[in-house]
């Protein structure tokens, strides 16, 4: 969407890959906290219908929120992929997302198009899978310039994509 500070990870060049994980990388490498401390890259995942942007990453959003979309889409409880987060329910084959006020009257950036959004779950699953897929690729390209910039970063890729330590 323009104007959106979200990108498609194959569309990020490896430079500004490199320039990325050079900066959100920095103060592990100095020394100055613990890979337990980190993070996984900054961002989400944007829900997308039917070709239009229904909910974008909220505050604290992160890549290794994966996790999150993919025990709803299985029709799993879950914890929440930033603040605020919708509210959520299952029914027979779907999963309903309120975005209602959030919790502490937080408000949704941008605002939903809808307040109730229904998915279903094996749309929803089917998305995730893709997903994943594309985490793959961006793994791969992580790994790599983690040998290029010789950063040194045992499994670079879960610590920038696949783990989730703030939520675990």
């Amino acid at each position: 969407m323009k104007g959106s500070p979200f990108y498609e990870p194959r569309k990020i060049t490896d430079k500004n890959l490199e320039k990325i994980i050079a900066d959100h990388t920095e103060e592990l490498r100095k020394g100055e906290y613990e890979r337990e401390q980190a993070s996984c890259l900054f961002g989400g995942y944007v829900l997308k219908i039917n070709g239009q942007n229904k909910y974008f990453p909220q505050c604290c959003g992160d890549l290794g929120d994966i996790v999150y979309w993919e025990k709803i889409s299985k029709k799993e409880s879950s914890y929440y992929e930033g603040h605020p987060a919708p509210e959520y329910k299952f029914g027979l084959n779907k999963v309903i997302f309120d975005f209602s006020v959030g919790e502490y009257d937080e408000y949704f950036e941008p605002t939903p198009p809808e307040k109730i959004l229904e998915i279903e779950l094996r749309k929803l699953n089917k998305a995730v899978e893709k997903a994943k897929i594309e985490l793959k690729e961006l793994s791969t390209r992580v790994i790599k310039i983690n040998e290029k910039m010789k950063l040194g970063i045992d499994r670079i890729e879960d610590l920038l994509i696949w783990e989730n330590p703030n939520h675990k």
